[in-house]
């Protein structure tokens, strides 16, 4: 059996590249506990750690990978107070905050059945940067979300808002113009973005929408404005769909 081939089991302490990069000096390596070994669907179950994971998450790496975006964490786990009355420990659960103007937006229990509010005007303005800056959270956000967004200019057409709950800028690293999509020319500086975001589909009868988790290539093209493209899916959420 494959699984008996992978060298972790239950309980062990590792680091999971999420974004399972091509190689290991791009990954974001997390620290967290394997899980479990799920032999139907063929992965190592990773449960990170939620104080340096953004709550925490589970990431199934294939077992045939394992080797490659895996590997053992020294790191111990995080501590948990004790509950009261003896009862076992409770992960904490995050709590949901209003999002501040310009920033990331929380993630809402279910889209409003009104117009959508606050889908940007695309493309936006930019100031002009140099080849290789550190791009600014705020306006890279804004520029991942006018990717898809697109305000409708009648009642018979669907409207697209998303919502950004996380971004997370990585090192940056060479463009290689033939495994990264759409980063320019080779030499130039690509700023990877760990994004959890929301895409709503507003139609004239039914809202759709989707929870994704995905990485973002960005970098500063030749007019010294930052692009950005969808570099890999790691989640793609269950679409859900209500009337309006």
């Amino acid at each position: 059996m494959l699984a008996q081939t992978v060298r972790y089991k239950p309980g062990d302490r590792v680091e999971v590249d999420v974004i399972m990069a091509g190689a290991p000096e791009r990954g974001m390596w997390r620290a967290g506990a394997v899980k479990s070994l799920d032999t139907e669907a063929r992965e190592v179950i990773v449960a990170t750690d939620g104080a340096t994971d953004n709550g925490g998450r589970n990431i199934g790496i294939p077992f045939q990978s394992a080797a490659k975006w895996i590997r053992p964490s020294a790191q111990p786990p995080p501590t948990t107070a004790p509950s009261a009355a003896g009862a076992p420990p409770r992960s904490p659960v995050p709590q949901a905050k209003a999002p501040a103007a310009g920033t990331p937006s929380a993630a809402p229990a279910q889209p409003s059945a009104a117009q959508p509010q606050g889908i940007l005007a695309c493309p936006i303005d930019q100031p002009k940067v140099a080849q290789g800056s550190r791009p600014d959270q705020q306006l890279l956000s804004k520029v991942i979300r006018c990717l898809f967004e697109v305000q409708a200019q009648s009642a018979a057409e669907r409207s697209i808002k998303i919502d950004i709950h996380s971004l997370e800028i990585g090192n940056s690293r060479d463009c290689i113009p033939r495994e990264d999509f759409g980063c320019g020319l080779s030499g130039h500086k690509l700023f990877p973005a760990l994004v959890r975001w929301t895409k709503t589909d507003y139609y004239a009868y039914s809202i759709q929408w989707s929870d994704n988790e995905s990485v973002f290539n960005c970098f500063v093209n030749a007019f010294g404005k930052w692009e950005c493209g969808l570099g890999q899916r790691i989640r793609d959420g269950r679409l859900q769909t209500r009337e309006r």
